[in-house]
């Protein structure tokens, strides 16, 4: 009997096992993708950021030519306008860049939170598998000493009840 206990004891915490690497190597598989993702935002936003900034020159420079062209001399408030439009073009260029680096933030921090629920499941598969097998392996010895005890007789060469009662006692309180 007890040893049906400790082999089922063994299969269920076997499981738990298994299951706590499931979860461990799921949760590594998610940290993998949010970190490619991540990548992906990160790339993406630099070059929406060059586009952007390849726009700006292109739009600068048609304009001085304009300017030129129409007769109009590159100082004053012409080069005011051309001035602010290049310190925009900055602004919203570094706008880019901080958007898309937060949100590969957030990608990232999905990434960790992966990797930890990951190795929560592996020490929770690893210690309930433990846990299992002690137990069993602690009521299997508990139940043999006291079988051990009831099939003693009841103190051969002692005082009867008494005797047996203070087997009982050294048994179980070793």
């Amino acid at each position: 009997m007890a040893g049906a206990a400790l082999l089922f004891a063994g299969a269920s915490s076997a499981m738990d096992l298994i299951g706590g690497l499931f979860g461990y190597l799921a949760s590594k598989e998610a940290a993998g993708a949010a970190e490619s993702r991540a990548r992906m935002i990160r790339m993406e936003a630099d070059a929406d950021a060059q586009r952007y900034a390849e726009q700006a020159r292109g739009f600068n420079a048609k304009q001085r030519l304009a300017y030129l062209k129409s007769g109009v001399e590159l100082s004053g408030s012409p080069l005011d306008v051309l001035d602010d439009d290049m310190l925009t073009a900055e602004a919203n260029i570094a706008s880019i860049r901080a958007s898309g680096a937060a949100r590969a933030l957030g990608a990232e921090g999905e990434a960790a939170q992966a990797r930890i629920g990951g190795r929560n499941a592996l020490i929770a598969g690893i210690s309930g598998g433990m846990g299992k097998v002690a137990m069993a392996a602690y009521s299997s010895g508990k139940t043999e000493g006291v079988a051990d005890t009831n099939r003693k007789s009841v103190n051969p060469g002692g005082s009867g009840a008494s005797g047996y009662y203070s087997d009982f006692l050294r048994s179980e309180f070793r």
